[in-house]
């Protein structure tokens, strides 16, 4: 014969929990709900911060190769001919035919660099924009030897306030960003 054990006061079965209540599966589906919109929220900044960042990449890219085309027509440069702007709400330049027997002057060659550099600006940069002007600052370069370049585009995820680069070229829209540089050739 085998010894029942029980404890004093107690029924089998009662002390032991049988199942979940419905309460607690409904706080755990809550907490589990915050954590997913938690997560989908951080995605979406993350994916709109990649994209400013795309941008901003973008429009150093564009800087520099405004900058190599100036440095490889010294000339064309030194006689103003990348002066340009180009708003976002203005259209590209269009380019000077140089396909005839004669070559290319500098200022052809200048004008056909903006108008290229200007359809790259629209077509990797969203509503974007650029002017190109001789700085107006007091140090080395200035005047014809150096010039204020100003990429404008508008941001995924525009900021508070208005960017100082973008107010100098009378944008003041704040969902613009800019990225302004001083170059010399």
């Amino acid at each position: 014969m085998q010894p029942n054990f029980r404890l004093r006061g107690t029924r089998l079965g009662r002390g032991r929990q049988r199942g979940v209540s419905l309460l607690e599966v409904l706080i755990s589906l809550v907490i589990v709900g915050i954590g997913v919109l938690g997560l989908i929220g951080m995605q979406a900044r993350a994916m709109s911060n990649q994209r400013d960042s795309f941008d901003r990449k973008a429009a150093a890219e564009l800087l520099a190769q405004i900058t190599e085309r100036m440095r490889a027509n010294h000339l064309g440069f030194m006689a103003g001919g990348y002066s340009s702007s180009m708003l976002p709400t203005d259209s590209p330049a269009s380019g000077v035919s140089c396909l005839t027997a004669t070559p290319c002057t500098p200022a052809q060659l200048a004008t056909n660099d903006v108008a290229a550099w200007q359809r790259s600006i629209r077509e990797r940069l969203p509503a974007g924009g650029a002017v190109i002007a001789p700085s107006t600052g007091t140090g080395f370069g200035t005047g014809s030897s150096a010039m204020r370049i100003t990429m404008v585009w508008r941001e995924a995820a525009p900021t508070t306030g208005a960017d100082a680069g973008c107010t100098a070229v009378s944008v003041t829209d704040t969902s613009f960003r800019c990225l302004v540089a001083e170059v010399f050739p």
